[in-house]
């Protein structure tokens, strides 16, 4: 027996298929490789105003300034939800903060002081993972106990 011809048109061939495939893989690839690296120097540049801001500024003009940083980030949401910790050691770092590290209620269990700090400056924290002022709290809280040496970076 011999197999039925067939009739017309089947379809590209699977090479082709794969081809385009790549070729929209290696697209995806360039473009999020261009994006993240503009995101990482906007962010670079960012910290570096900051710290020169921070110079003038108090503890919570520097909770202010991430914030406001934060608010108007260029980057990719995640640098820029993961570098608030960054951005308020940059600002603190340029002068003693001494006099806010002893205002900082270290007795309240689990941190539960940046969440009241929050919403009593009036950006409350709706989802308590993903909140940027609590995130500067808890740098400015990991700031004082390290004595100005580092922040724990949240990932």
């Amino acid at each position: 027996m011999s197999e039925a011809k067939s009739a017309g048109w089947q379809g590209p061939r699977l090479a082709v298929v794969i081809g385009l495939i790549a070729a929209v893989v290696v697209a995806m690839g360039v473009f999020a490789t261009v994006r993240y690296n503009a995101s990482e120097r906007w962010v670079q540049r960012a910290l570096s105003e900051l710290e020169a801001r921070g110079a003038g500024l108090d503890a919570e003009g520097c909770v202010s300034a991430t914030l406001e940083w934060h608010k108007n980030c260029e980057a990719t949401k995640v640098l820029c939800d993961n570098a608030v910790s960054m951005a308020m050691f940059h600002c603190l770092r340029k002068q003693d903060r001494a006099a806010a590290c002893s205002s900082i209620d270290r007795a309240a269990p689990t941190g539960q002081w940046v969440f009241k700090r929050c919403e009593a400056r009036g950006t409350p924290c709706k989802v308590m993972k993903q909140c940027p002022c609590a995130q500067s709290y808890r740098a400015l809280d990991s700031y004082c106990r390290t004595d100005g040496e580092a922040v724990q970076v949240e990932l």
